[in-house]
């Protein structure tokens, strides 16, 4: 009788295939993606922190403080979780960081740029 293969063999051999993908390359933009989310997350912090020393600089009142605060949080804090943790796509997610200047195609790893190209190339109006 022939042997049959399983189907957790027949996923991970089709996988780099139906994906363009390995495990490796994955794994490697997962985390540049987790990488830019918090470098983005740190940029829009540092201008709610510029605030915070406006304020106790005696520049700003509490009141406009707490505008700013709940500014970032309704707005840029829930764009960028949105972005981020509601996307399950990585390339799309290193790519947007890449044509928005938060990464360089530097730290991309050599053979995952093939797979952001065509990406990047269609975002260029986000500049």
């Amino acid at each position: 009788m022939p042997q049959k293969r399983s189907l957790a063999h027949s996923r991970n051999t089709n996988f780099e295939t139906a994906f363009g993908m390995n495990k490796s390359q994955k794994w490697h933009l997962r985390e540049l993606a987790r990488r830019c989310y918090e470098k983005e997350m740190s940029l829009a912090l540092q201008d709610l922190y510029r605030n915070f020393k406006k304020w106790e600089n005696n520049e700003i009142s509490a009141w406009e403080l707490n505008d700013k605060i709940h500014e970032h949080h309704n707005g840029t804090a829930r764009d960028l979780y949105k972005i981020y943790e509601l996307s399950n796509d990585s390339k799309i997610i290193v790519s947007r960081a890449v044509v928005k200047g938060i990464i360089t195609i530097d730290e991309v790893q050599e053979d995952c740029r093939p797979l952001l190209a065509r990406f990047i190339e269609g975002m260029s109006d986000l500049k």
